[in-house]
């Protein structure tokens, strides 16, 4: 029952939600020691990922299926047993969970055995398949930048991470975005500056042009002007 409405389960299945699991697991523990929600469920759609677990959320709450779960129980039963075969339910699941456990981290152990690192530069390196995603959400110039930027940083402090794909993630993409920012206003700003230094030595030009003495009478027409402007007065035609 979940707040008074019935779920119907099936073997290897059970609810959850963000908030019962973090209640759940940070049962007994220390408040310093607690894992936030966000993280619990996250550790859950890795899982997911994994191809371990089948989740499907709700309104209120989500229904999460162990992938196999029967070829599980097949292989439990299939081992040896006591001999007055009086186990009671709590052990047996208590057998499960560690089975299922051990499986997963087997898997897990697997991929990464049979998913290579490519080394894209020489503090550097990642699975293909990590790469392309970058490639893909930030084009290849920034990738490149990218790479360049953990590459240095780790050579000059002795750096290791136990993934440069997070590494990147983490902080650099948000390193090389912040370089473009200042690129675009410094760009900006110097064809703006440009623009009013043109503008200012126009001005000059055109003033310098005016008329600078009159020769003849008082009330004589007849003035000294720049060589060019009867040019300009014939531009004005």
């Amino acid at each position: 029952m979940v707040e008074k409405q019935e779920v119907l389960l099936q073997p290897g299945q059970f609810v959850t939600g963000r908030f019962a699991l973090q209640q759940d697991y940070n049962a007994g523990v220390a408040p310093r020691k607690k894992i936030k929600d966000t993280t619990l469920w996250s550790w859950l759609k890795r899982l997911e990922s994994f191809g371990n677990l089948d989740i499907k959320s709700y309104n209120k709450y989500s229904v999460v299926t162990v992938v196999n779960w029967s070829e599980y129980q097949e292989t439990l039963t299939t081992e040896p047993q006591q001999d007055d075969n009086k186990l009671t339910t709590e052990p047996q699941q208590t057998d499960t969970n560690k089975k299922v456990k051990n499986l997963k981290n087997d898997k897990k152990e697997k991929n990464k055995e049979i998913t290579p690192k490519i080394q894209f530069a020489e503090f550097v390196s990642m699975t293909q398949a990590e790469y392309d995603k970058l490639i893909e959400g930030h084009g290849e110039q920034q990738v490149k930048r990218m790479i360049e930027i953990l590459d240095n940083y780790k050579g000059a402090n002795k750096k290791k991470y136990a993934s440069d794909y997070r590494a990147i993630l983490n902080w650099v993409v948000n390193r090389v975005q912040e370089e473009e920012r200042k690129l675009k206003v410094i760009q900006g700003g110097g064809q703006s500056g440009r623009s009013r230094i043109n503008e200012r030595n126009f001005s000059q030009d055109r003033a310098s042009q005016k008329p600078t003495e009159y020769s003849g009478t008082p009330g004589s027409k007849r003035v000294i002007v720049p060589d060019d402007f009867e040019q300009q007065l014939r531009n004005f035609e």
